[in-house]
């Protein structure tokens, strides 16, 4: 079972918290490279601008909590560079979906 599989349950609960629209990991978590330092990164879609920066500080830090390591969300508007937009694009896996 997959680091994130484990905590699956937890973590679809926190997006319905928070109203999440997708939340997709990517990164060292989906590969052999993944270990106890490593953070995990996911791509955030949140659902309507109201409350966003509270509702995007309090999903990083349960998560973080639950989880028990660094977490670094990225929100797709923040992807300009084209690089880093291809890198995460060929290594996802979609977590949540509303």
């Amino acid at each position: 079972m997959n680091f994130l599989e484990k905590h699956k349950d937890e973590i679809v609960h926190i997006c319905k918290k928070y109203r999440v629209l997708r939340l997709v990991a990517f990164g060292s978590v989906l590969t052999d490279d993944f270990s106890e330092k490593s953070d995990v990164d996911f791509l955030l879609e949140l659902e309507g601008s109201e409350n966003g920066m509270m509702r995007y500080m309090n999903i990083k830090f349960e998560l973080e909590e639950l989880l028990g390591r660094n977490v670094d969300l990225v929100m797709p508007g923040a992807l300009s560079n084209q690089r880093l937009k291809k890198y995460i694009f060929a290594t996802t896996r979609e977590i949540y979906a509303a």
